[in-house]
């Protein structure tokens, strides 16, 4: 699977082995400016960036993207992604933190966050259409895919 990278950070060496590619230098500097915000951002223009970001990794023609930052933005970034078919996936990083004594007989604590493995919310998801339902329609699909009316009924609510 070909994973293009969608954040503002530099492709790690563990995610390289893992197959995420960096986008062209000119385009990771658009990458970079559309996922930062100077100020409270509409929903349209979040869309807009979304849709833009989206666009990049269609014209990569990749399965996947490489997505984080701010948080309010990833789910309009993930819908534009699965609009297109392209998988949003997340890495999964632990730290590891290295304690130094200095000469003055301070301590540095040096942090560094090591690639491990990705997280895949969309794993089954090829395209997602969104499909208008009444509450009825709701229930009644919801019930016919194994749920009972309790949880049916909840999640109506």
């Amino acid at each position: 699977m070909t994973v293009l990278n969608l954040t503002q950070h530099e492709v790690t060496r563990e995610q390289l082995l893992a197959g995420v590619e960096e986008p062209p230098v000119g385009i990771k500097e658009v990458v970079r400016n559309l996922l930062t915000f100077d100020g409270v951002p509409t929903t349209e223009e979040l869309k807009f960036r979304a849709r833009a970001l989206a666009g990049i990794a269609r014209a990569a023609k990749v399965q996947a993207a490489l997505v984080g930052g701010a948080p309010f933005f990833m789910a309009t970034l993930e819908a534009a992604l699965l609009e297109e078919g392209i998988e949003p996936i997340y890495s999964f990083s632990q730290r590891v933190s290295v304690e130094e004594t200095q000469p003055d007989g301070s301590v540095r604590k040096v942090s560094t966050f090591r690639h491990v493995g990705f997280v895949r919310p969309y794993a089954k998801a090829k395209r997602w259409t969104f499909v208008p339902m009444s509450p009825a329609e709701l229930s009644d699909y919801l019930i016919g895919n194994g749920l009972d009316v309790f949880a049916a009924s909840a999640l109506l609510r």
